[in-house]
């Protein structure tokens, strides 16, 4: 297992993931524009020009190597 930052191919396992799994378990909405904005969002607060912080959002995911699979996922 690993945790890693998201990233922009991950879109459609993800979205697989959350479509698996109860709503009430996570804040995260399985819709895909959603989703593709989150992860433009994390990608920029890793790289940021930040000229007031506050506003970054850092999306991970935890993946299973062996099976390919993104089994978790987790924010800050």
């Amino acid at each position: 297992m690993l945790i890693r930052p998201v990233r922009e191919n991950d879109l459609d396992r993800l979205l697989e993931l959350l479509k698996s799994i109860p709503d009430s378990i996570t804040s995260l909405q399985p819709d895909e524009d959603y989703l593709e904005a989150r992860i433009h969002q994390s990608l920029r607060s890793f790289y940021p020009v930040i000229n007031e912080p506050g506003v970054e959002k850092y999306l991970f995911v935890l993946e299973d190597t062996e099976a390919n699979q993104l089994v978790g996922t987790s924010s800050i």
